[in-house]
């Protein structure tokens, strides 16, 4: 699992005069760190190199990975094909997003891949529900990763599933909460890493209005132009037209 370990100025940023309060540069366990604020990368290896020499040790251990179940193929079976159809999603979407399909455990495996090529995560959706297992199932610290999906156009959306936030990202950006919980530690993340210009959209599912409204609010104490949608359904159950008009974009 790949956790956050610190946060830094940004020598780029620093170079603008910009990055002020030194926490741009998120550094992760697996020892690569990201800037948020300008896309500045420093590589695990390099990392890894530099705390040698600067320390005279051994460089950091490497935690424990997420790792795909191994017999992932971008071959996707007629279910699975049909699920996503059902909700206007076509084989592209799915390769857009690297989206794969495990045979051996007859699911849909949804990546989230980091600035490395790394997985930092995954969610996985069971197509032998006969088995017992949960229909969902997650790896990785979803709570703590933030997948944005698609090209801003002013506006983001926060919604709780992947599928919904594949089928956004074709309108706006959208990114998926795996739950329907923001909360403030995610809300300051979403603060340093979107524009002051984007209006950040709640749209959870029907019966979560009140807590909808909370996290609207909670997002708006910190400085975020938010905005919440009702609808009488999940996002990804409605048609792209019906999707453009709710969000109004």
């Amino acid at each position: 699992m790949v956790s956050i370990v610190s946060k830094d100025r940004c020598p780029k940023c620093a170079e603008l005069g910009k990055d002020t309060k030194g926490d741009n540069l998120v550094s992760y366990s697996d020892g690569h760190s990201y800037c948020y604020g300008c896309g500045y990368t420093l590589s695990s290896s390099t990392r890894k190199l530099s705390n040698f020499i600067n320390n005279n040790s051994q460089p950091p251990p490497v935690k424990h990975k997420v790792f795909l179940p191994s017999d992932c193929t971008f071959e996707y079976p007629i279910s699975a094909l049909e699920w996503v159809g059902q909700y206007e999603v076509k084989t592209g979407y799915l390769l857009r997003n690297r989206v794969m399909w495990s045979p051996s455990k007859e699911r849909l495996i949804f990546p989230i891949i980091g600035g490395e090529e790394d997985y930092l995560a995954y969610v996985g959706r069971n197509f032998n529900l006969s088995d017992g297992k949960p229909k969902w199932v997650g790896y990785g610290d979803l709570k703590n990763t933030y997948h944005l999906i698609g090209e801003s156009k002013g506006t983001l959306v926060l919604c709780e599933d992947i599928i919904s936030a594949i089928k956004l990202s074709s309108i706006t950006q959208a990114m998926p909460i795996f739950g329907n919980h923001i909360g403030i530690e995610r809300w300051k993340r979403i603060f340093k890493i979107v524009s002051r210009e984007v209006q950040c959209i709640i749209w959870l599912d029907p019966d979560m209005r009140v807590k909808s409204l909370r996290e609207g609010a909670l997002g708006a104490s910190i400085g975020l132009d938010t905005r919440v949608v009702f609808s009488d359904k999940d996002p990804k159950e409605h048609t792209y037209n019906e999707i453009k008009e709710i969000l109004n974009v």
